[in-house]
């Protein structure tokens, strides 16, 4: 026989479980949405990282270009650059030993103003995503060639070094050479790097880690040809307000081993601050220490959106 059961019972146990459940999914809801939380904040974390890091990529771009960089594969000679500053007249830089600038400044080349850079107005970016095989790149093995365990072995053979070392991440040596500018799958957040020109030696410099190139506006990017990319402005759009960018403004400064700028005075001689190919003392050119950077003066984080950058 079928014992009684109260139909209250039933009913309670029935709102126990369905309570347990609602508590369950709820758990479960809010530790997916940390979790998406905590991925965003990691995203966020990670892009402002490798915008940071670009800050050193610029500061060298600014030092090495001040003098390196200028060689036309089309001349014999090797064009070098005396600071954005010309260490020689004062006159706006780069320029060459003759004098001549080596910038492209349409409006005027005498004050170095103008809109192609590095003309005073202008501005340059640098992309900087991870190639699928960078120029010259070499493998992280870091033994091609071991000591085999063998006491027997004759020295000669030990030392012979049948692999090369360091040995080059491609057999093909075009591609060794010139590299796969391909972005590398599966990096995201590509960094870069924007540098306008705001006085002869200040520079404002922006940083981001994002997908819209370090452009400023569509038109830029239409300018550019790239819109292809992004295919539309709106999703250029969206891009460029989720992305983080900082700005900071930098001098640069000719001087090496002192913040001094221009000559440096000692009793009735001029001495030419280091970092110049040659130098002029007692009746005689004679080579001089060579520094491809010079110094900055200072480096200022800004606090917002500069006007022009």
């Amino acid at each position: 026989m079928r014992p009684f059961q109260h139909p209250s019972r039933s009913g309670t146990i029935l709102i126990i479980v369905a309570s347990i459940s609602a508590l369950l999914a709820t758990l479960a809801l809010t530790f997916l949405v940390r979790m998406r939380a905590d991925i965003a904040e990691s995203r966020l974390f990670l892009a402002e990282t490798q915008a940071r890091v670009m800050l050193a990529g610029a500061l060298n771009y600014i030092g090495e270009t001040a003098r390196i960089g200028w060689d036309d594969p089309l001349t014999p000679a090797h064009e070098e650059a005396y600071g954005w500053i010309d260490v020689r007249d004062g006159r706006p830089g780069p320029r060459d030993f003759t004098g001549k600038a080596l910038f492209n400044a349409d409006l005027d080349v005498r004050l170095g103003k103008g809109t192609k850079w590095p003309a005073i107005g202008s501005w340059t970016v640098c992309d900087a995503r991870l190639w699928t095989l960078p120029p010259t790149a070499t493998t992280a093995h870091v033994a091609p060639n071991p000591i085999p365990p063998e006491p027997a072995v004759p020295w000669r053979e030990l030392i012979n070094f049948p692999n090369q070392d360091p040995r080059p991440a491609t057999s093909d040596y075009d591609q060794f050479v010139k590299g796969l500018q391909t972005q590398l799958p599966g990096t995201d957040n590509p960094c870069w790097f924007r540098i306008y020109r705001r006085r002869p030696a200040v520079f404002i410099i922006s940083c981001g880690a994002g997908s819209t190139g370090g452009f400023r506006t569509w038109q830029e990017v239409v300018d550019a040809g790239k819109e292809s990319y992004w295919g539309t402005q709106e999703f250029w759009a969206i891009q460029f307000q989720n992305e983080p960018v900082f700005w900071y403004e930098v001098e640069w400064n000719a001087a090496v081993n002192t913040a001094s700028a221009g000559y440096i005075y000692s009793g009735d001689q001029s001495l030419v601050p280091t970092n110049i190919s040659k130098t002029f003392g007692n009746g005689t050119d004679h080579p001089n220490k060579r520094n491809q950077m010079g110094t900055f003066l200072y480096l200022q984080r800004l606090e917002k959106e500069p006007d022009a950058w």
